[in-house]
């Protein structure tokens, strides 16, 4: 893996973590596991999606590794679209002064997404590669 160093004066040892980092990133996949299986993000896609880009830290030029937040917003919006469960209210029926329950609510979950980003984010850059997927409970109350 190449990085480039384009941004002003990056020293040996900056651009030296930087190919640590991205290797790591693309060492393996990262999986999300959830109720419905699990979803597997490639070591290539991760590599599609790595980022290298110039900050100033105390006066000087360095590179910092990042996974491209849209990229993986974009993945994840997919992965909404089979995850996603929506809630249903119940159903009631009022009978001479009596509540009775035809059909019982069901709360719905939505994919987390500002907490999936960050959870790849950093399993990217660990041995822990494995996470759980995040949702949002919902309740839908009428």
């Amino acid at each position: 893996m190449q990085v480039f160093a384009s941004a002003g004066r990056i020293d040996s040892a900056n651009v030296q973590s930087v190919q640590e980092q991205a290797s790591k990133v693309v060492s393996g996949p990262v999986v999300l596991e959830h109720e419905g299986g699990r979803q597997e993000i490639s070591a290539q896609q991760l590599g599609e999606w790595l980022r290298s880009e110039p900050r100033t830290v105390g006066g000087r030029t360095e590179l910092a590794v990042r996974l491209d937040r849209v990229e993986i917003e974009t993945y994840l919006r997919e992965l909404a679209k089979e995850t996603d469960v929506p809630g249903r209210n119940a159903r009631l029926q009022w009978t001479e002064g009596q509540v009775q329950v035809l059909q019982p609510s069901v709360p719905g979950r939505e994919l987390d997404l500002d907490a999936a980003v960050s959870a790849i984010q950093d399993a990217a850059l660990s041995d822990a590669r494995v996470i759980p997927c995040p949702f949002v409970m919902l309740h839908r109350v009428w």
